[in-house]
């Protein structure tokens, strides 16, 4: 019967202290712990204990509930002390502990009360006392916390003993079900990120103390993305269950661990910060070697083939160490050196190991972290596209918006674009960044159509390695498809040198983009030293004077030439000309003697949110009726998003 009843609850663990042995064989019978005739004694006891109101054992006994009790008995507050410490590490904690405020000759209840809470800061503790005078300011202060703490003043009804056990036994149970959200990976079992933290801080305040060192060993699989990718991410959640189980049982072997480390006495801790990112803490180290020794042990192991249910996997890891004090006094240097040196081991190939070293200059320290923070940045959401007006000049009229990137780091801050795209481009991540920019540009001129405020078009910024690929029409076909924009709406962007770079396989993507409906600008033009004759061989219809010409034309006659040759070339080849970083109405004035018909820069509007955007755009929907003197002056209007 009692197995039944444990299948469908787990069973309320219940300490009960008391000198005396009629009181314990009171609560034996309140717990259904003992089924034997209540003798002369017990029932006098139990009168004492439970006063006028006392229940027969029958009815004690015959209670229906659902409510499994494992109860440990305890004649005096050492016995307790030694019963909980046991418990604890056998991880069978008890929930709650009913205990005797007196119990001479030895210490009190709450002497016991405080060693306990020493071992366990989760047990529920019910003091019970026939006295009147128990300072509860007192009891609070010297084992907190007061919510886990509550009093019965002798004589009390066995219900309210009853209902108190199973109350606070169900609150004990929410509570670590919550802690357990909080603090454990829910796929691994681990410590999450949130834990570990806890668990350093710990380790660090009690490595000041006691001068000692210790290690921090961040690792990921190096090209996991690909196991999801190609495998699903059902087979990779299995792999990273597969290889945690395996790692536990390698730090066990080794005698580090006999079950899954989480306490910063532990000589170590183990846990899972994010997605196939680990870390080992291997506490009071005496040499380097001894963490040299343990990352080697990591690499072999996660080097074994995994035999999944359907899958045989290979993989590899890569293994960042950084040491207490030497690397770093606190957790945020610690994680971050040794997240720096992973990344310096996965540069060096799969399956290395690296140790944070000074040489490790900050640059490099900025690059690699950055590089870290832009894998993940998309499924942060921390990317979001700004969109700056493209104006004609003529007219006081929106003809388009440039999408631009940003990034809002939550580690590191605004990251300037000048800093993070060409990281990207070096590493490859420009792929994945341009397809999202490309999908959510035109997902939001979609949605600016919808809503009758289409102006123009959306002009995308494309790398030389997003021009490269084989599939990078496709890639803009299918993005216009699964959007539902339409083509004349979007404008690939590629600055003149990118071009000029394969100048074959140019000509024939800016023909087959015009032959789809998409147009094409030049960015940066003036830069790349293209002819004329060369020019006319690519299929564009825009061309962006680079901002570099504009910024002294005002002043140099020289820029102010080199910027009227453009527009001259640009009108004699039927290409719209757009004039960048127009930055005061000097240049403005000049850009509108030399015929130049768009314009875009700070003068007119900084890079907008989309809800900023949209408010222009209703703006220049208002303004169609105005002049275009007064047009302008409505369009450009402070404040603007930065």
């Amino acid at each position: 019967m009692r197995k039944e009843v444990s299948s469908l609850r787990e069973p309320i663990r219940v300490l009960v202290v008391d000198d005396e042995l009629a009181v314990r064989e009171s609560y034996a019978l309140i717990f259904n712990e003992s089924n034997r005739h209540e003798n002369e004694n017990i029932k006098g006891m139990r009168s004492r204990l439970f006063g006028e109101q006392a229940m027969t054992s029958t009815q004690v006994i015959g209670e229906k509930s659902n409510e499994y009790f494992i109860v440990k008995f305890c004649s005096g507050a050492e016995a307790a002390v030694k019963a909980c410490q046991l418990a604890f590490e056998k991880n069978e904690r008890f929930n709650v502990m009913f205990i005797d405020m007196r119990m001479p000759p030895g210490p009190d209840g709450l002497w016991a009360a405080e060693k306990i809470r020493a071992i366990d800061g989760d047990i529920e503790i019910v003091f019970c006392t026939a006295f009147s005078d128990v300072d509860v300011e007192t009891i609070s202060r010297r084992v907190p916390p007061a919510d886990k703490l509550f009093y019965l003043q002798k004589p009390f009804s066995s219900h309210a003993v009853r209902a108190l056990a199973i109350a606070l036994g169900h609150k004990w149970s929410a509570h670590r079900r919550i802690a357990k959200l909080a603090y454990f990976d829910a796929l691994t079992g681990l410590p999450n990120r949130n834990l570990f933290n806890d668990q350093l801080a710990m380790v660090i305040d009690r490595a000041i103390v006691q001068n000692s060192k210790f290690a921090v060993l961040y690792f990921d699989l190096d090209n996991f993305k690909r196991v999801n990718d190609t495998l699903g991410h059902a087979v990779g959640d299995e792999l990273l269950c597969t290889l945690s189980e395996r790692i536990l049982d390698l730090l066990a072997k080794d005698g580090l661990a006999k079950q899954k480390p989480i306490l910063a006495e532990s000589k170590v801790i183990f846990g899972r910060m994010s997605g196939d990112e680990f870390v080992v803490l291997l506490n009071d180290i005496s040499s380097v070697e001894e963490v040299r020794l343990l990352a080697s042990r990591l690499v072999s192991a996660m080097q074994q083939p995994v035999m999944l249910s359907l899958h045989h996997v290979m993989t590899t890891t890569s293994v960042g160490v950084a040491v207490y004090p030497t690397n770093g006094e606190s957790a945020e240097q610690l994680f971050r050196n040794a997240d720096l040196a992973m990344y310096c081991a996965k540069r060096q190939g799969p399956g290395r190991i690296a140790f944070f070293e000074d040489a490790m200059n900050e640059d490099g320290l900025r690059r690699l972290t950055l590089e870290a923070g832009l894998r993940e940045a998309l499924a942060n959401n921390e990317l979001q596209l700004y969109y700056q007006p493209q104006f004609n000049i003529n007219d006081s009229t929106i003809e388009g918006f440039e999408a631009l990137l940003r990034w809002n780091s939550a580690d590191y801050g605004s990251i300037s674009p000048a800093e993070f795209i060409p990281l990207a481009e070096e590493t490859g991540l420009i792929l994945q960044l341009g397809k999202w920019v490309l999908r959510t540009a035109c997902e939001q001129m979609k949605r600016w159509c919808d809503q009758g405020l289409c102006t123009g078009r959306i002009a995308v910024n494309v790398s030389a390695l997003q021009l490269a690929q084989a599939d990078f029409l496709e890639t803009v076909i299918s993005t216009l498809r699964d959007t539902g924009l339409s083509a004349h709406f979007l404008e690939i962007e590629v600055t003149e040198t990118i071009l000029m770079s394969d100048e074959a396989r140019s000509i024939a993507v800016c023909a087959r983009l015009r032959d789809i409906g998409v147009s094409v600008a030049i960015d940066d033009f003036g830069t790349g030293y293209s002819s004329l004759s060369r020019l006319r061989n690519f299929a564009v219809d825009r061309i962006k004077i680079d901002r570099s010409f504009l910024q002294d034309m005002h002043n140099n006659n020289e820029d102010r030439i080199l910027c009227n040759a453009i527009i001259r070339m640009g009108q004699t080849l039927g290409l719209k000309v757009v004039a960048e970083g127009v930055e005061n109405f000097s240049q403005l004035l000049l850009l509108q003697e030399e015929k130049c018909e768009l314009a875009q820069g700070y003068l007119f509007a900084k890079p907008l949110t989309v809800f900023d955007a949209e408010q222009l755009l209703q703006k220049d929907v208002e303004a169609r009726d105005l002049t275009r003197t007064r047009r302008m002056a409505v369009l450009i209007a402070k404040p603007q998003a930065l």
